[in-house]
């Protein structure tokens, strides 16, 4: 489990992490973000409304996503069959 987070947990300004199988089961999770089940199925409902939005408009997979808050940023990232999601300082 720490190697999901490993690379994640030096990003400056993060305060937490989660990592989703794409089924939306969480793999791993730290900081702010650890156990936040609630959070895991808000973003994922997220990622899933605006993949089939931006596939139906293009031929690139959705690959990223920023949810800019007043005091942090969600950033969400598909790759490898997995979703990282970092809680960051704004």
């Amino acid at each position: 489990m720490a190697m999901l987070t490993q690379s994640l947990e030096a990003l400056p300004g993060q305060v937490g992490c989660l990592v989703l199988s794409d089924d939306g089961a969480v793999l791993a999770s730290t900081g702010e973000l650890k156990n936040d089940e609630r959070c895991a199925k808000v973003v994922l409902s997220m990622l899933q409304a605006a993949s089939r939005l931006t596939n139906a408009e293009q031929r690139d997979p959705f690959r990223r996503m920023s949810i800019v808050l007043e005091g942090y940023t969600l950033m969400a990232t598909v790759s490898s069959g997995k979703i990282f999601i970092v809680k960051r300082q704004n």
